[in-house]
C-alpha cells in the first residue's frame, strides 16, 4: 500500500494540473478575441495604440497569475 503522503502529493499535483487547464481555456478564449483588436487598433494613432498596449499588459498579467499559482510551493 501506498504511503499517505506520497498519495497527498500526487492529489495535489494532479489538483494543480487540473486548475491551470481550468484556467487557461477561458485565457485562450479571451486572447483568441482580444487579437484583432491588438492587430487593428495600432493603426489607428496614439489612444488606440494605448488600448492595444493596455489589452497586451491585461493578458500578460493573467498570464503570469495563472502560472504563478500552478507552481509548487516547497514551504
Amino acid at each position: 500500500m501506498e504511503s499517505l503522503p506520497y498519495m497527498i502529493a500526487h492529489v495535489r499535483s494532479a489538483q494543480r494540473v487540473f486548475l491551470v487547464i481550468i484556467g487557461i481555456a477561458p485565457l485562450l478564449l479571451l486572447t483568441i478575441a482580444v487579437l484583432p483588436a491588438v492587430v487593428i487598433l495600432p493603426f489607428f494613432g496614439a489612444p488606440e495604440l494605448q488600448r492595444a498596449e493596455t489589452l497586451i499588459h491585461r493578458l500578460t498579467t493573467w498570464l503570469r497569475v495563472l502560472l504563478h499559482g500552478s507552481r509548487h510551493s516547497t514551504s
